[in-house]
């Protein structure tokens, strides 16, 4: 595999990425604009709110699953074995990864505008690192119990990834996409860090038993 193939398929993991699982469903099951109410997020969390249980599932398995299916091809039919390009597999991975997560924060096919990348990074690194994935996914549930913020748990579980990654000795290359990840989400979490240091931010247990347009501020 050359390098411009590489390339090619760093732009299809990035197409790929793009998807909104979310949008896609709000026009079929609701005929609207996703952005337009809730949030105006394209993830999980407000399909779940503005469409209902069963979209809002069904954003969360698609947006894992882009994020796992072009990562995992790359290590499991090891594209870089015919010697013609020389990066490692762990980094090739790595780069896909960018890519597709990339590709759902700023989707090419809704202008740019996506979701904050954590269940399609956790489906990514679920590809490269399963079982350190495993139990950060642990944290994210204990930690949701807990407080019933959604962003909290994810902010906490994605911060906490590459300590458990460091601990169970992951590729050096793995542990630095992890932190950057981290970066990504927790940036892209600011605005509920800021309802949150307010005292501001919801609840999941308040948000589910109440309509979707009285959330427009919500997360």
């Amino acid at each position: 595999m050359n390098y411009a193939y590489f390339v090619l398929y760093l732009l299809c993991g990035y197409l790929i990425g793009s998807i909104p699982p979310a949008y896609i469903l709000g026009r079929i099951v609701k005929k609207i604009d996703i952005r337009e109410h809730g949030s105006g997020n394209v993830g999980f969390t407000n399909a779940l709110r503005v469409l209902g249980v069963v979209p809002g599932v069904t954003t969360l398995v698609i947006d894992i699953v882009k994020g796992f299916l072009p990562v995992w091809l790359i290590g499991y039919y090891g594209l870089f074995v015919s010697g013609h390009c020389s990066i490692p597999v762990d980094v090739g991975m790595a780069l896909c990864g960018i890519a597709v997560i990339s590709g759902h924060n700023w989707p090419v096919y809704i202008g740019f505008k996506g979701g904050k990348g954590v269940a399609t990074g956790c489906g990514v690194f679920l590809a490269i690192a399963p079982f350190s994935t495993l139990l950060t996914v642990s944290l994210w549930i204990i930690v949701l119990a807990l407080f019933k913020i959604v962003s909290i748990a994810s902010i906490i579980a994605v911060s906490v990834l590459p300590v458990i990654m460091i601990l169970l000795h992951e590729s050096p290359v793995i542990i630095m996409i992890a932190v950057v990840l981290a970066f990504v989400i927790v940036i892209r979490h600011r605005e509920n860090i800021k309802r949150l240091l307010k005292g501001e931010e919801r609840s999941f247990r308040k948000n589910k038993n109440k309509s979707a347009e009285s959330e427009k501020s919500s997360s």
